[in-house]
């Protein structure tokens, strides 16, 4: 009873505020974009045809960058009459029984408006959409009326989190994702006539069984390629190391071949035929030309302070067009984006500015400026291409190395092996066998975490990230990200397949993660 009374208190308060909500006077400003934005932007959509760039902040301002122009335009949103009895329970936050009415209507104002803004925007024709990332739910952006209204007549959601979500021809599609434990290849497509979302069946399914979610896509020639990205079945991760493509015109999907190399998703960017791999660790551009299925690396230029995954935002998008600042707005120039060479394809992205909390300031490089043009290195895109002496030159040195090292072991056969250390941590310093790998404060912090303890949770981890300054979610961004990148480059030096740093469920609890060194 007592629950079904606080459902009705938190409805009624729903309603009145959205009836308040409603009659807000729009607002409309228009003001010169001189590369500082006032936000964290978690999701973005770029219209190369108009050079604009829209994202929506927590506030419910749509902001629209006119990057030809250096103009920025803001406009306060409201929502619909009616949008509240379209949207999920779960959106609307617990609320006492005595809860105060100022509290109330703020607790609803950020949740819900926190929300919208972290939907994925989109543009389809001249319309801007916003879709849930778990799928099924679609809100309209009506440009006329400065209004957000729920579009579709869909499930709220269809378990395609953290799926690709493109227009092609002015269609809206969702591909993969995760859900009920598991990885999807559904590939669906939104119906505007019908506002539900229908399932394209394909002929030659999607070549990774279990499906894939947190991949990174471009379309090319009425192809979609996937690079990147994980498949999880029975609660087993695998990482996708395959190039895929899926033609729209016989709906067919096709492996091109297993990839050479390692792919963090958090540092691609995608434009024309090209896929744009980031690695400022190894101050390196890899770039994929899915034309010609080769790659080739470039040295990022040693002035340009890039730094994925610290620095830079996840934003980065490639256009035609390069930002040039307002005192030379008049000297931006657009070309033709699917003409334009990779060299004049510009590299744009935010980084946080340290003087002012949650702003970012716009960079813009030209490709030719980014890169040096002269390190250009072409290397092997799959393995299986490698030439015939790519791997008799390999097995001779494995077989040369094997019989010297029998020979060693029967001369010292009877003397006493000192068995190597996998790994040492003294004094901030790490070693992987003879190797000193360089390291953050925060992979610091958390080693020396590590180890003082057998074992420790992970929310251990996030929580000595948070004393140290960090959010919550920032926290355990970081603690992901380092043990990441630690154990590739563990298993890179000693060739072990164990990882570094060992993740596995607690045997009291097996929702609580435990986090431990490798054994020596």
């Amino acid at each position: 009873m007592l629950s079904r009374i606080t459902l009705i208190v938190k409805l009624f308060s729903f309603i009145f505020f959205f009836s308040q909500n409603i009659f807000a006077n729009t607002e409309i400003s228009t003001k010169d974009f001189d590369g500082q934005i006032d936000d964290n932007i978690n999701s973005y959509h770029y219209d190369h045809k108009t050079t604009s760039l829209y994202y929506l902040n927590s506030s419910l301002k749509l902001n629209i960058i006119d990057f030809k122009s250096n103009k920025v335009n803001i406009i306060q949103l409201s929502t619909t009459k009616d949008f509240m009895s379209t949207i999920p329970i779960n959106w609307v936050p617990n609320v006492a029984l005595n809860a105060d009415k100022e509290l109330v209507d703020s607790q609803f104002t950020t949740q819900i408006h926190q929300r919208i803004s972290n939907l994925i925007i989109t543009k389809s024709g001249n319309e801007l959409f916003l879709i849930d990332n778990g799928g099924g739910m679609v809100l309209k952006i009506d440009l006329n009326n400065y209004e957000i209204n729920r579009e579709d007549n869909s499930f709220t959601s269809m378990n395609k989190f953290g799926g690709n979500i493109f227009t092609l021809n002015d269609e809206i599609y969702h591909f993969g994702g995760y859900g009920l434990y598991k990885t999807n290849s559904t590939l669906l497509k939104y119906n505007k006539k019908y506002k539900t979302w229908n399932e394209i069946v394909v002929i030659d399914k999607f070549p990774i069984n279990a499906g894939i979610s947190n991949a990174r896509s471009l379309i090319w020639k009425d192809k979609l390629f996937i690079i990147g990205g994980n498949s999880t079945e029975n609660q087993v991760e695998t990482k996708n190391n395959q190039l895929l493509s899926y033609d729209f015109n016989n709906k067919s999907w096709k492996s091109h071949g297993i990839l050479d190399f390692d792919i963090n998703v958090n540092s691609v960017s995608s434009v024309n035929n090209y896929f744009l791999i980031y690695d400022s660790e190894f101050n390196k551009v890899k770039v994929v030309d899915i034309d010609l299925f080769k790659i080739d690396t470039y040295n990022i230029n040693s002035e340009i302070e890039f730094e994925n995954g610290k620095d830079v935002r996840a934003l980065i998008f490639n256009c035609s067009h390069l930002y040039t600042g307002l005192k030379q707005k008049l000297q931006g120039k657009v070309f033709d984006l699917k003409s334009t060479p990779l060299k004049d394809i510009s590299i744009n992205y935010f980084t946080g500015n340290t003087r002012t909390y949650q702003a970012s300031v716009f960079k813009s490089y030209r490709f030719f400026d980014f890169v040096d043009l002269k390190s250009k290195e072409s290397i092997v895109l799959f393995k299986e291409r490698k030439s015939r002496n790519e791997f008799i030159i390999p097995l001779i040195l494995v077989l040369a190395i094997l019989i010297i090292n029998t020979f060693y072991r029967n001369y010292n056969r009877g003397k006493k092996i000192i068995k190597q250390k996998k790994y040492s941590f003294e004094d901030g310093v790490l070693h992987f066998k003879t190797t000193q790998i360089s390291l953050d404060e925060n992979s610091k912090i958390i080693l020396e975490l590590l180890s003082s303890k057998e074992q420790v949770s992970s929310n251990d981890v996030v929580a000595l990230l948070v004393e140290n300054g960090m959010s919550m979610d920032y926290a355990s961004k970081i603690k992901n990200k380092t043990i990441e990148r630690l154990n590739e480059k563990f298993e890179f030096i000693t060739g072990l397949e164990q990882r570094f740093i060992q993740t596995l469920k607690s045997r009291e609890d097996k929702r609580i993660q435990i986090i431990r060194l490798i054994k020596q």
